[in-house]
């Protein structure tokens, strides 16, 4: 077998590979090469939300926090001291995750956590193994002006605005980016975007193309490039490989077990990181059928399905296609194919057989049945987009402690705040540390509850709607995250991302929504979420 000492894979070059993204072994590579492996895997996940309000119940929110935002569980932190163009200080209010959950019992959706308690009917019990991984957001506001639909707020270009089509999202100004793509080489798909409304911007204001209609487009765009390479034996093989563990046992026996060659030299760490990745794997395999050690040993998934399939698509299949889907793309930024991904679907809009737009998007602030079944349509999305993708990151090891995910961002972004139409406190949850950047497991409440500023919203009475911070400065920070400084991304010179606006909004009554001391701020760590 050839060795070459720069793979973090070339102990097990010769078995043509079968299991999913092997895990970082650091015993087994020079300081140097290890260091370049670890540094290259930062990512960033978009999933978008589609239209409609998430309402201020505790289908969103956890019931503490809906029942009393002003509990002395919540910690109190001071963004912005008093004084200033409004007089008053900013502060936020923060309390751990795991301290906020509760019991889903009477809920009108029944009894889809089986008992269990969770944050909200929304963000159920699966997120429960991963609460220390998450930070829940209220007080993102979408820019600082109404937008009505913005499709691409979720990824930092603000389309209420003249100038924002100039701005990329996120995914797109990383994707040109070369701090964040250093080496193109391996890449195959810049930016994965399965996001069906047009969530992701090139500059200009250019949609950026899905990367493909159905499931097996989407693995051909990945993976064929690597596929192409092989010998006509090696593709022999890979055809009648039918089962992952069956295929390595041997070798993975001979490198924990044996007494020669790599297995001297393997550390106990890497034998139980390996150990313990194996049997991850092993049940991924059975699951879903998908396998890989590098981006030319993942296998095709053995279904298929459009993704933009209306009325009488199957749930049970539609839910499969996308698990499907954050499998291949668990795998892809395993062996380097993207690093980027744009997500978004929804099942209840597929299902519904009447006029979903009009009759629950928009009357589900005034009907609790149709409020009830977008909410559910907004479970699955958070279940079977977000949680997904945080589960099988999760589930991948990448040395020194850490899984995929803590090497990266995955966000989920909600089209609208409490009301439809509005983007006051808009819906987000963020998961991954980002290498360190953000301190996770926190519920923040980021709204500015002593602002006399009122919203210019449909509803300008509601104490919930309370200015917060602007989304500006979540992307900014999402972008220190992933290795940028303020002068990558700053347009002339003003702080944040995602707008050129210069002069904060004046509400009717006088008062700043949004004071200059907060727009100045729009570079700085926030507090509570940041280390």
């Amino acid at each position: 077998m050839k060795y070459n000492k720069h793979s973090r894979r070339h102990f097990l070059q010769g078995v043509s590979g079968s299991i999913m993204a092997l895990p970082f072994l650091p015993s087994l590579l020079s300081s140097k090469a290890y260091a370049q492996t670890v540094a290259s895997q930062k990512f960033l996940v978009l999933v978008g939300s589609d239209h409609g309000g998430t309402g201020v119940n505790k289908d969103w929110f956890p019931g503490p926090f809906i029942d009393n935002p002003n509990s002395n569980i919540f910690v109190p932190t001071t963004l912005i001291p008093a004084g200033g163009q409004n007089r008053v200080a900013h502060n936020a209010r923060s309390a751990r995750l795991s301290t906020l959950l509760t019991s889903g019992a009477g809920h009108e959706a029944g009894n889809v956590d089986n008992g269990q308690q969770r944050l909200s009917f929304v963000l159920g019990s699966f997120l429960n193994p991963y609460l220390s991984k998450i930070n829940m957001l209220v007080g993102i506001d979408g820019g600082m002006t109404n937008l009505g639909h913005s499709q691409s707020l979720t990824g930092g270009a603000l389309s209420s605005f003249p100038e924002s089509p100039n701005w990329p999202t996120l995914d797109h100004f990383l994707a040109n980016s070369p701090k964040f793509y250093t080496n193109r080489s391996g890449i195959s798909v810049p930016v994965i975007n399965n996001s069906y409304i047009g969530f992701s911007w090139t500059n200009g204001g250019v949609k950026y193309p899905q990367t493909s209609g159905n499931l097996q487009g989407l693995y051909t765009e990945l993976f064929s490039r690597y596929q192409n390479t092989n010998t006509t034996q090696e593709n022999a093989i890979r055809s009648r490989r039918s089962f992952l563990m069956d295929r390595v046992l041997e070798d993975y026996n001979r490198l924990v077990n044996g007494n020669t060659g790599y297995a001297r030299r393997i550390s106990s760490e890497d034998k139980r990181r390996l150990a313990s990745h194996a049997e991850h794997m092993f049940e991924t395999e059975r699951k879903y059928r998908v396998v890989t050690n590098t981006c030319s040993s993942v296998a095709s998934p053995t279904i298929n399905g459009n993704y933009w399939a209306g009325g009488s698509t199957n749930l049970t299949d539609y839910t499969r296609l996308w698990d499907v889907t954050t499998s291949l793309l668990a795998a892809a930024f395993s062996c380097g194919a993207s690093r980027l991904a744009n997500l978004a679907a929804s099942a209840e809009y597929f299902l519904y057989s009447g006029d979903y737009h009009q009759e629950i998007a928009h009357q589900a602030a005034f009907n609790r049945t149709a409020e009830v079944t977008h909410n559910r349509n907004f479970r699955w999305q958070t279940e079977h987009l977000f949680a997904s993708v945080v589960r099988k990151l999760d589930g991948i090891d990448a040395g020194n402690g850490q899984t995929l995910l803590d090497k990266g961002v995955v966000v989920l972004f909600h089209e609208a705040g409490p009301t439809t139409h509005d983007q006051n406190s808009i819906g987000c949850v963020m998961a991954g540390s980002g290498d360190g950047y953000f301190r996770t497991g926190n519920f923040v409440d980021f709204r500015n509850l002593q602002n006399p500023a009122v919203l210019n919203i449909y509803n300008p009475n509601d104490p919930f709607l309370k200015a917060g911070v602007p989304v500006q400065r979540l992307n900014a920070n999402i972008l220190q995250a992933m290795g940028h400084i303020p002068s990558d991304y700053r347009r002339n010179g003003r702080p944040g991302y995602g707008s050129d606006q210069t002069a904060p909004p004046i509400s009717s009554n006088g008062y700043y929504t949004y004071p200059v001391e907060m727009v100045n701020s729009f570079d700085t760590k926030l507090p509570i979420i940041t280390t």
